[in-house]
């Protein structure tokens, strides 16, 4: 770690440099983020700049973020049908209305006036 200002020019040494008119941030996060879509060649780092970068952060891991699997991991939330997430929220909406009883009772005071 370091100071910000130092960021592309620590990633440039480790042969991950920002090329011209690009985003500055956007690089960074392209460089550190796995990609599986993307070819590992693209982003393969020279002996040096391995040899540097492993003698100034400790090794490099490489993690599988898919646990070996050629498919994404299922969600594992339920999914309800719309009826059951329309009761739900149409519920919490009318006790939160509720709630505010003397809030409700003026706002329809003033639509009734407004309207006359």
């Amino acid at each position: 770690q370091g100071p910000a200002g130092g960021a592309l020019a620590a990633f440039a040494e480790l042969g991950y440099a920002c090329p011209p008119r690009e985003n500055a941030a956007d690089h960074l996060l392209d460089s550190i983020t796995p990609n599986s879509a993307m070819n590992k060649d693209n982003r393969t780092l020279s002996p040096d700049a391995e040899v540097q970068m492993i003698a100034t952060h400790g090794a490099r891991l490489d993690v599988d973020l898919d646990f070996g699997s050629s498919m994404p991991l299922p969600v594992t939330r339920e999914f309800l049908p719309w009826t059951s997430q329309f009761s739900v929220l149409f519920r919490r909406k009318m006790l939160k209305i509720w709630r505010k009883r003397e809030l409700l009772q003026i706002q329809a005071a003033q639509t009734t006036l407004m309207g006359l």
